[in-house]
């Protein structure tokens, strides 16, 4: 079975990779190139402009080193989608409609076994999102927050952090009205699944015993060293600080729900 692990990154952190092996998105990257599984790729989408700053994106030597000296690694210059650029360029490109697509973020350290637990994971759950953190569990204990669960948890919002596994027969054209119409993609992913009827599973993962709330467990090491002056981040900055914006992406949110896209 075969991975695509698909993600993005913002100018400053690749800025800073350039300066430390431990900061910036580069940790990430080496913990995802890195992992004990033969059949994946990494695709890492970097747009040509990063619009919240109208910034050009050149790539750093270290990063076209890395591509060079590892095959797994594939850089793809794209348009900016605000956070849905970690998948929808992806989903654009690849035509295998049974090919898995996992996002991941550029400021984590991902656990080795990753892809194999998925690899298991996707035989149970074939025609399901699956992965590792949601919000609002339908039925069971009735939790908001699954960062790690006791069981298998079916969740109305899955987050993209801890990643998340799609099938590319998931996506179709319709998926083009839910992308970077919200700073808060997990919500756009997530409305345009249950839109598709698709359920949003979050797994147990058997060597996690503490089910607290928490970023740092299976897939997640912890996050990088960088400073936190981009990525999410600025999105988020910029929607509480123009009203106008927070009140249209609220409106979107909430019309989500009322379709019940956010409630199956």
């Amino acid at each position: 079975m075969k991975f695509i692990i698909s993600l993005t990154t913002v100018p400053h952190r690749l800025e800073i990779s350039s300066q430390s092996d431990h900061s910036g998105c580069k940790p990430a990257l080496l913990t995802l190139l890195n992992q004990d599984y033969d059949d994946y790729e990494v695709h890492l989408n970097v747009p040509k402009v990063y619009k919240a700053l109208t910034q050009v994106i050149t790539i750093p030597d270290w990063l076209l080193e890395l591509e060079k000296n590892n095959t797994k690694l594939k850089i793809f210059r794209t348009d900016d989608y605000g956070s849905a650029t970690k998948l929808y360029p992806t989903v654009q490109r690849v035509t295998d409609p049974e090919q898995n697509i996992i996002i991941a973020d550029d400021d984590l350290n991902y656990c080795n076994g990753m892809l194999t637990f998925y690899k298991s994971a996707r035989e149970r759950y074939p025609n399901d999102a699956i992965g590792f953190a949601g919000l609002s569990e339908i039925g069971g204990q009735n939790r908001h927050f699954c960062t790690t669960v006791e069981s298998d948890a079916r969740v109305k919002v899955l987050e993209g952090y801890k990643t998340v596994c799609f099938k590319r027969s998931f996506f179709d054209d319709e998926y083009e009205k839910f992308v970077n119409v919200t700073w808060a993609d997990d919500y756009g992913m997530s409305a345009y699944l249950g839109y598709k009827n698709i359920k949003k599973i979050v797994l147990n993962y058997p060597d996690d015993t503490d089910f607290r709330p928490r970023v740092e467990s299976f897939p997640v090491l912890g996050h990088t060293a960088y400073e936190n002056k981009q990525g999410c981040n600025i999105f988020r900055r910029l929607v509480e600080n123009d009203k106008d914006e927070f009140n249209r992406v609220e409106e979107i949110h909430k019309s989500w729900y009322q379709l019940g896209y956010l409630e199956r």
